[in-house]
């Protein structure tokens, strides 16, 4: 099961380093046991080296500031691996001084990230979904995502990956729509006012922070379920269909904030 918060501003310490903080703080609170020995493997330098609790030298944002790189006279990007003292969860943070930027294939990605997963069926001594249910909408109040989910592998691959073996997210464009309505949703500010707080209200949205969040099954396990399947239809026709990336329409129109790319 995995939860990811997707940022439309710069991650990279300095000017993003209170978020990554923040993020590491939730994490130590809700997983105690998890954050007691953390380690960050860093593809770029091939390396593993320890993080230092939140707030010290060597924390989370110290640590993803080491592992960014330029990519280009005016953007830093890159991303660090996260693993703790149990194998209850892994975290990525991805981190870009652009925080949208136009592909060459003309789709929009948004590259400010932190995606947690959890293997394990429990975390923290709670069963993970609830666990995980927790923690996303304390992070989504605690850091001001503009979009975020809660999913399971497979789900995320039968709505968002193409078939047929191509490891391709092709419905990852958020300049066209967002990646698809997950059991458990956020929407930032920017999606409040496209949507509508109305509609986020009447799709059961409630208040986290600046965000909203929308749950549309309680179980991300069980997604494909007959009845998670009928309440997210539901939730489509109050939110609107055309926010969200349609597997069996990909080329029906969408609707999207303007990102200015």
């Amino acid at each position: 099961m995995k939860s990811e918060i997707v940022f439309d501003r710069s991650l990279v310490p300095g000017g993003g380093g209170a978020v990554l903080f923040r993020l590491q703080k939730l994490l130590e609170e809700a997983a105690p046991e998890w954050s007691a020995s953390l380690t960050t493997w860093s593809p770029r330098k091939q390396e593993r080296r320890p993080i230092a609790g939140s707030g010290e030298a060597g924390d989370l944002a110290e640590v993803v500031g080491e592992a960014v790189r330029w990519a280009g006279r005016d953007r830093r990007s890159g991303s660090v691996e996260v693993r703790g003292a149990t194998r209850e969860l892994i975290l990525v943070v991805s981190v870009d001084d652009h925080p949208a930027k136009r592909m060459r294939a003309g789709e929009v990605r948004l590259d400010n990230s932190a995606t947690l997963t959890a293997p394990a069926r429990r975390v923290a001594g709670r069963p993970r979904s609830e666990w995980m249910r927790a923690f996303f909408e304390r992070a989504c109040a605690g850091t001001d995502p503009v979009w975020g989910a809660v999913y399971t592998r497979g789900e995320y691959y039968a709505r968002v990956m193409a078939d047929g073996g191509v490891h391709r997210a092709v419905g990852r464009d958020f300049g066209r729509y967002l990646p698809g309505l997950f059991p458990v949703n956020c929407f930032g500010e920017v999606y409040r006012e496209l949507i509508g707080d109305r509609a986020l209200a009447e799709a059961g949205g409630v208040p986290a922070g600046t965000t909203r969040i929308v749950e549309v099954a309680s179980e991300p396990d069980d997604w494909d379920a007959p009845a998670a399947l009928e309440a997210r239809r539901r939730a489509l026709a109050v939110l609107g269909a055309e926010h969200f990336f349609d597997k069996a329409a990909p080329e029906a129109p969408g609707r999207a904030p303007d990102w200015g790319v």
